[in-house]
């Protein structure tokens, strides 16, 4: 924190934008790691949502039972499956 006192902006990626050619060349940048981020953001919006449903099913099961066990296997099974899968992007 006491770094950004004296760095006016220490985390910008671009400096100011000073001609057209700079501008079209930010914002072709923009839109090829937008499409990216908003890939990546529905992927991470599905996963959730498996988790979040799996969460609730466990909540109505009786912990130790074997349908408790099967389900949490099978989202045991889903998380190793998107941990592989992240490491391949």
């Amino acid at each position: 924190a006491f770094f950004l006192f004296f760095s006016p902006h220490p985390c910008r990626k671009y400096a100011a934008i000073s001609s057209s050619e700079q501008r079209q060349s930010y914002k072709n940048d923009f839109n090829a790691e937008y499409n990216e981020y908003r890939d990546l953001h529905a992927r991470i919006e599905r996963i959730t949502r498996r988790f979040t449903q799996l969460d609730a099913k466990l909540k109505q099961l009786l912990q130790g039972s074997e349908e408790y066990k099967v389900e949490t296997e099978l989202g045991f099974s889903s998380w190793c499956t998107w941990q592989s899968s992240r490491a391949l992007v």
